[in-house]
């Protein structure tokens, strides 16, 4: 599989803007992407790792690429808003389907402590 492409969410599964717990509701909610444009498959996404470390990203990035897992490197445009300083974490989502072998692959690389609870 190839890289994700930019999420999708469906239609009306966001909730009213009066919501008070709006922000909690985005959060829990999984990502859609589509993954391949030319066939437009869509998969659900769930975090995996949360952090501010570019080694780290670089390092899952690389290791989801190796294992052909379906991924995506949420908020890394957010450094703009920061002013480059690293402060907002960048989150890395994968294939809903193949997170568990997403967290063995992590764990076997000695970087479990880095994977989101789910």
């Amino acid at each position: 599989m190839s890289r994700a492409g930019p999420a999708q969410t469906s239609k009306g599964s966001r909730p009213t803007s009066g919501s008070n717990d709006e922000g909690a509701a985005l959060a829990l909610r999984p990502a859609c992407v589509y993954i391949g444009a030319a066939n437009c498959e869509r998969h659900i996404m769930i975090e995996l790792v949360r952090t501010n470390d570019a080694v780290i990203i670089s390092f899952v990035e690389s290791l989801m690429r190796d294992a052909d897992i379906a991924f995506l490197v949420a908020d890394q445009n957010m450094s703009v808003l920061d002013g480059s300083l690293g402060i907002l974490p960048r989150r890395i989502l994968v294939d809903a389907e193949q997170a568990d072998a997403a967290r063995k692959i992590l764990t076997d690389a000695g970087i479990a402590n880095e994977i989101r609870e789910p």
